[in-house]
This record gives C-alpha cells, structure tokens and sequence, in this order.
C-alpha cells in the first residue's frame, strides 16, 4: 500500500453526529491526528506543590526511589548547604514531603482496598482486591482539559480516496472499526459510546519469581490489583476448585468495574471541558487484551485442551489447524443461555452440557455490561500468538531439521541497524518477543543453504512453512489496513494453512494448539478494532517494568501491594503534573520569544554551486590535501559510478543547499549507514563550498534486473523462499 501526497482522506461520521463528511489532504488527515494540543495554561501548573523547586524535588526523589534512610541522609545534606534558609522550596525533610505527596495524591482517584469473600466447600475464603474506581477514574480523564481534545466521541468511516475519485476503505484506530459504528449505532440519537481497553496478566516482581502481582490496565494505567489464589496440592485440579479460581477472579474484577454496569444501560450526562453541550456517555468494553490464557479466564472458556478452546468462536479441538473453514462465533446471548440451562440441571448433566460447548459453571462480570460482548471484545495478539507463540513452534521443529548439518555455518548474514545477531540457532532461551522477531528475519538467510530441497524434502517444506508466516505477520502488524490488504492477508494465512499440512502430513493433529487458530480471528478483529497495535500486549507487558522495580526498592517486602499502587499512583500524579509544567515552560517561551523577535524577516536566501570550486576531502587524505575532480576521474576512470561525477554532485548540492536555507536540514542528526539491499557505498567525502563542508557520500543503488542473459532470474527456490536478488547497475 503506496500513499501519496496526492491523495485525499474522507472521513465519513457516524449518522447519530450530524456532522457533515470531511475531505483533508493526507498531510492535513495525518496533522490532525497527532497536533491536537489544549490552548489553556495554568498560571501554577505545579499545584498543589507551593513551588516548582519544590515538585521538582519530590519528583526527584520518586525517580530516583529513594528509600526511608536515603531520603533523610538526603535531606541532611540539602540542610548542611545552607538549604533550611532558602525561600523558594518548603520541602525540608521527610514529613514535609509526605505531606506534599498527601495533597498532590488527592489530584486523581486513589486505589482502594476491599476484601471479597467467595464460598468454597464448607468455607468460606477472603481475598483483597486493590482498585481504583473504574468510573471516577474514568472522569478524571475525562475532565481534563489537556486531554479533552484527543477523545473521540463519534465512528468514523475512513476511505482513501484517488485522483480518480476511486475510494479504497481503511482501518486505524478503534473508532474506525465497525463495532465502534455498530455500538453507536445502538444508542439513542444524543447517546456517545466511552470505549474501554482492558489487560490483565500475572506478573513475576522477584528474579526467582517467588514474589507475585496481578494487575490490571486501563488506558496504559493501573486500575486494579488482583488476588492470585495459590494452588493448594489436596484440590488442584479438581473441577471445584478451577470453578472456584474463576469465582474469584470476575468477583474481584466486578469491584474494578464498579459502576460500569449501570451507566451502560442508563447512559450518563457529561459536559466536556470548554464546551456548551452535554452528551449522553454508554460505556462498554471494546477490547480485552491478554494472552491466550488470561483470554479463558476473561470468556470463561476451558483452555487449551478442552472440546471447544477458542475463546471467540465454536471450533472443535481437532480442528485447530485447518484455517480453511469458519464457525459459529460465541455470544453474550448464546453463552450466558447455554449458562442459564446448565443452572437448572443436576451436576452431572451440567457438567456435560458445558464441556460441549467448553464453559465453566460461573457467571460472566462482562454479561453484566450493555454492548460488551466478551468473546469479540477479546483479541488476537500479536506477540503471544506469533512472535513467541507459533514462530516459537516452528522455530523448534526448524532446529529438528537443522540438527543433521551441525557445524556447517549460515552462508548469509543479515548486518541491519537495530538487529540482534545470532551466533547460533541451538542455543537460545528468552521470552523477548523482539528476540524472536528478530531471529524470524534471519532464520530462512541462515537456513537457506543448509536445508535445500534435495537434502531434506521435509525441511524445506518447514523453510516454505516460515515464509508464508512471516509474510502473513507483515500484515498483522500494519499501522493501515485497507481492504484491499486486509483480502491480501486472509489470501496468505490460507496458503500458509495449505503449506502447514502438506509439512505435516504424517502427524496432522501437531498443530492443533489455540496459536495456530486465532490467527484465523486476525482480519475480523482488525475490521472490528483497528489495527493489532490497538491490542498487542507488547506495549502493556512493558509497563510491568516500573511496578517491578517499585517492588524491588520502594517495598519492604511486606504487603507489597498498598505500597507498589501507592508509588504507581505517585509516578502517575508525578507524570501528569510535569506535563502540564513542561507545557507552560514552552508556552511561555514562545510568548516571549515572540516579543523579543525582530519585525522584519530576513530575506529568503537562494544557494547555487559552481562544480569546478568545490572541494573534495577523501576519508584517505587530509583536509590539508584536498583532490580535484580531475585527480578523482582519473583516479577511478574504469569504474563506471564515478562517470559525470562532478555534474551530477553539481545537481545534488544546488538542490541540497537550497533545501539547507529553508531550515529542512536538522543540525546535530547523526546518519548511521549499514550495509543492505539497497546500496552499497562507494566513497565517503567532504566538499567544501563558501568554506563550509559538507559531508556526502556516494553509493551505488542495487536497481539494475537479475537476469540469466534473457529473462529474469526465476530460481525455484527463490519462489518458494520469497527471495530477491539485488545487484548494481554496470
């Protein structure tokens, strides 16, 4: 997909809006969608700190995680500097400092603690939950002007649309996807749909994983704190007590939802910041992000080995693999019925009931919320289901084949800024999903020559096997999916199914694991929710890092739970406050840098270049001895990318000093060159002009057609592989 600036975006609002369509210019679509920025400026932005000195000092020791002792021998020093007598700063030792964060604390809802008791057996067990309430999170965010002009608050339908007025549909973020449009489609004419994105995954805080966490996000925030139930050896595994560890778990999450239940069938009046209207807000849940078991315990569906494992549709165990067929898609309607069915038989016919359709015996929190329909607000994740889910798998089976030639090394290697390298495939234990996407892009370079058709038929089907997923996790992570592209996936994912039995043709029911299904759920829910980034849990598994880090040096190590959430809410009261400081600090250098500018702009300045002053300064030689273009032509006069050297750096520089004079060029940027497929470097040189020089360098372009004399090169394996070769024109 090629966009150019050519082009026109449509935005076509939901009809509920009454909003006309807009027609932008993509440079205009993409401005809008990353500038909007509030034009109000608090005087204080620092409040309710007395001071910035004294934010920026509270702010400095919660980055830093100073503990108890630091603090205080921090405070001494700052009082042995002749600090007690300064008047800007009113934070001068540890109960000024507690007091401060007190106030500040109080700017956005705080966690709360509630135990919730859940019968088991013959007892009855409490556990703690920690939550911030869903809903007065919910309005703080929403109450804040900074934040006010980034809501959405309408569907949109997204087209491309040429200069021959052909309009191409596309897909981005979750308001452009089509259940945003059908939820809105389902309120009354004033009513706004508040979408909600939820994660949730356990967590190890110690190195040896002894000590645990279990929170959830919302909005890149923490919201809540779950209890983990601990197995116990006399009832695990038993059907009681897997019910019982579901019981907790939606138990504890209706207290985070709290009172989303009922603003979902109410709706709820809201007057956004600056604005003389008052919608009418339906929240729901839009997405549920989570790895593949978080996903069962969510939809309260029986994992892996069960008749029926998918989380969003009816497939039956068996077959998992075969992507060709679709079925049934699960519902709040017709799961909560097969529930309601189940409840009025005896244990046994219950139990038989649920497993046909591969339930647990539990009520759904997320039945309880209007619109949110579970098993579609789930959805597929690029990093567990790919990157070290299925490539993972066939990663494996890969190093199975590889086995037989060991001690024979890659005949290609891959040198690309910002790539890991391998030294080998054998030895290798990381849980990165970077590392295995890495290790994808290299894996078929490396094993190309090893695993060929001849020497191991299975091998190289395995080698076909990776291409074709690898091609169709290109398309899982596109920012923009058109339909066009979203028909050019589902193409791929069914030739990678064809060439994943014809690999496994003497053991099919290998690949009858969940990753290899929910691939299959991949284009839907892009049409549903936007693109994968919207859900991929690699950005949400990266905020574990801070709470991580809080446990190993804000904690006692003692109910480490109130004190990890205390510090999280902090850094988050800390995040908000420095980005209203940093916001002030511009705007008010740009007001006074507006009356300190001259009244007269200087006058746009034109550079041209004469070819036969410049200066050359090879990499070889001394600024002190310069080469002439003559000296530099004679030199590689049988080398034909030095031909017309001179007129064309003419060409070049005249264009590049003019785009200099209009300030297009960064100072201080770094260029960093690597070797690739598309140049290869020739000469690295300086030419001075106006005694300024100029860095450049010459590189061949790989442009020219692979031929074997008349045709273009077709190598079989080269198909098969997806490979192309490069080379440079003569």
């Amino acid at each position: 997909m090629i966009w150019t600036s050519r082009q026109e975006i449509v935005k076509e609002y939901h009809p509920s809006a009454i909003l006309d369509p807009q027609i932008l210019p993509l440079r205009d679509f993409l401005a809008d969608s990353t500038s909007k920025q509030s034009s109000l400026f608090d005087s204080h932005p620092w409040h309710p700190f007395s001071s910035q000195l004294d934010f920026d000092l509270a702010e400095f020791i919660l980055r830093t995680g100073m503990n108890h002792q630091a603090r205080s021998d921090f405070f001494s020093i700052i009082d042995r500097c002749g600090g007690s007598q300064s008047t800007e700063f009113t934070i001068r030792n540890e109960n000024d400092l507690a007091e401060a964060w007190s106030r500040a604390e109080n700017l956005f809802t705080k966690f709360k603690k509630e135990t919730i008791s859940v019968p088991y057996k013959n007892e009855v067990r409490n556990y703690d939950v920690h939550y911030r309430p869903l809903w007065d999170w919910t309005l703080d965010l929403l109450r804040d002007k900074d934040l006010a002009p980034h809501f959405v608050w309408d569907a949109v339908h997204l087209f491309r649309e040429d200069k021959n007025g052909i309009r191409t549909w596309f897909f981005n973020e979750p308001w452009s996807g089509n259940i945003f449009w059908e939820v809105q489609s389902s309120l009354p004419p004033n009513g706004k749909p508040l979408a909600y994105i939820l994660y949730a995954d356990k967590s190890r805080l110690s190195s040896f994983g002894t000590a645990k966490g279990y929170p959830n996000f919302g909005g890149g925030c923490v919201v809540g704190w779950l209890p983990i139930v601990e197995e116990e050896e006399d009832h695990k595994g038993k059907p009681s007590w897997i019910n019982f560890k579901r019981v907790v778990w939606h138990e504890a999450f209706r207290k985070i939802l709290g009172s989303l239940a009922q603003y979902s069938r109410s709706g709820y009046a809201f007057q956004p910041p600056n604005s003389d209207k008052v919608i009418i807000l339906y929240p729901f849940i839009l997405i549920l992000s989570a790895d593949y078991e978080e996903h069962c315990m969510m939809t309260l569906t029986r994992g892996g080995r069960a008749n029926y494992p998918c989380p969003v549709c009816l497939i039956p165990l068996t077959n998992l693999s075969d992507l060709s067929i679709t079925y049934p898609l699960r519902t709040t309607e017709s799961m909560k019925e097969i529930y309601d069915r189940a409840c009025l038989l005896n244990a046994d016919q219950a139990e038989e009931l649920l497993k046909l359709h591969g339930l647990h015996k539990v009520p759904n929190i997320f039945w309880e919320i209007e619109r949110s329909n579970p098993y579609r607000a789930v959805s597929w994740d690029r990093l567990h289901a790919f990157q070290i889910g299925l490539f993972d798998h066939l990663l494996s089976r890969l190093i199975e084949h590889v086995d037989r030639f060991k001690g024979r090394d890659a005949k290609v290697k891959i040198d690309e800024v910002n790539l890991t390298h391998f030294t080998s495939v054998f030895s290798f234990d990381f849980a990165d999903g970077k590392k295995y996407e890495h290790m994808s892009r290299q894996i078929l370079f490396a094993a190309q020559a090893v695993l060929t058709k001849a020497a191991d038929p299975a091998g190289y089907l395995l080698l076909k096997c990776i291409r074709s997923h690898l091609e169709l996790d290109v398309y899982a992570a596109m920012d923009v999916h058109t339909e066009d592209t979203i028909k050019a996936g589902q193409s791929i994912m069914q030739v990678f199914g064809e060439r994943m039995k014809d690999s496994d043709f003497q053991n099919p029911t290998h690949w009858d694991i969940p990753k290899m299904h929910t691939q299959q759920h991949l284009f839907s829910d892009i049409q549903g929710k936007g693109v994968t980034k919207n859900y991929n849990t690699k950005i949400n598994e990266s905020m574990h890092g801070p709470l991580k880090k809080a446990y190993q040096i804000q904690t006692n190590f003692k109910n480490v739970a109130d004190q990890i959430l205390q510090t999280d809410h902090r850094y988050n009261v800390a995040m908000q406050i420095r980005q209203k400081v940093d916001r002030w600090k511009k705007h008010t250098k740009y007001k006074s840098d507006l009356l300190n500018a001259d009244d007269d702009l200087p006058e746009e300045k034109h550079f041209t270049i004469e070819t036969h002053k410049a200066y050359l300064h090879s990499p070889k030689k001394t600024s002190k001895d310069p080469s002439t273009f003559s000296e530099l032509e004679n030199a590689f006069s049988h080398d034909l990318a030095y031909d017309w050297f001179r007129i064309r750096l003419g060409g070049f520089m005249t264009g590049f000093l003019n785009r200099v004079s209009e300030g297009c060029i960064a100072k201080g940027k770094k260029i960093h060159y690597s070797p690739n497929d598309k140049a290869k470097l020739i000469q690295l040189f300086e030419c001075e002009f106006n005694e300024q020089k100029y860095p450049l360098a010459l590189v061949h372009p790989y442009d020219a057609p692979v031929t074997d004399g008349h045709l273009r090169w077709k190598h079989q394996r080269d198909k098969d592989l997806g490979f192309y070769r490069v080379r440079a024109c003569p």
